[in-house]
């Protein structure tokens, strides 16, 4: 039997269920292991320290110096939240 195409956005999602939450109608509870990156409008990403062609790593996308800045910085809107819930 041929395995069946991930769909992109379902990859490790689990989903479970419980039936005493929600004010009686029970509650489903979708979780993912999924990572999204945003590339800022402005900045230019430069492959010359990639180790692998197929991809960066999270540690190279995290090097400032993999990043190069195409706009004066006030013009450039971008703000982050970091968060532990």
């Amino acid at each position: 039997m041929p395995s069946e195409p991930t769909i992109y956005g379902n990859m490790g999602t689990e989903i479970t269920r419980d039936p005493n939450t929600g004010n009686g109608g029970g509650e489903d509870q979708l979780i993912t292991r999924r990572y999204e990156l945003l590339h800022p409008a402005g900045m230019s990403w430069t492959s010359a320290s990639m180790a692998d062609a197929n991809g960066a790593t999270f540690s190279e996308l995290a090097t400032a110096a993999n990043w190069s800045r195409k706009y004066m910085r006030k013009n450039i809107p971008i703000s982050a939240l970091e968060v532990n819930v």
